[in-house]
């Protein structure tokens, strides 16, 4: 019996086959380096609509700036290391794939499904990257619908 019936990602998988290279990881990370929580603040910001609710962003961009940032930028690196290959490691999934995303950012559906066998995607409008706490309604309807297809 498989275990692992599906996955859900948030927000991601925008295109799997993108790699950046050691140069690239160095110079998106140097701004955080010279001041941290004055870049943390701006780039997480920017991750809102103009019109997202100014109470929500304000209490996000404050809790991401507030983080170590020795521990911030390690998994950042981590993240973007040119060793992290994620179309490498979604050719050894083989259960389906369905993500939630913000309509802001079209994910290649077609990339994506030269790595995987099953791979959908559920779009969200009039929020930016964080799903879960901008509309978390519709949110939560998207994952019990996907939930119950993946254990029916």
């Amino acid at each position: 019996m498989q275990r692992i019936k599906g996955l859900i990602g948030v927000d991601t998988y925008q295109n799997i086959e993108h790699v950046y290279t050691k140069e690239q990881v160095n110079k998106l990370l140097e701004e955080y380096q010279v001041n941290f929580p004055e870049a943390m603040h701006r780039n997480v910001k920017s991750m809102f609509k103009p019109d997202s609710n100014p109470d929500l962003v304000e209490k996000v961009t404050a809790d991401m700036s507030a983080v170590l940032p020795r521990i911030a930028l390690e998994i950042a690196r981590a993240f973007m290391e040119p060793k992290l290959n994620l179309a490498q490691v979604l050719d050894k999934v083989k259960t389906p794939i369905h993500c939630i995303a913000s309509d802001r950012e079209i994910i290649d559906i077609e990339v994506t499904l030269r790595h995987v066998s099953s791979f959908e995607v559920s779009y969200m409008s009039d929020v930016g990257h964080f799903v879960m706490i901008e509309d978390p309604d519709t949110f939560n309807r998207l994952i019990n619908e996907i939930f119950n297809e993946f254990v029916s």
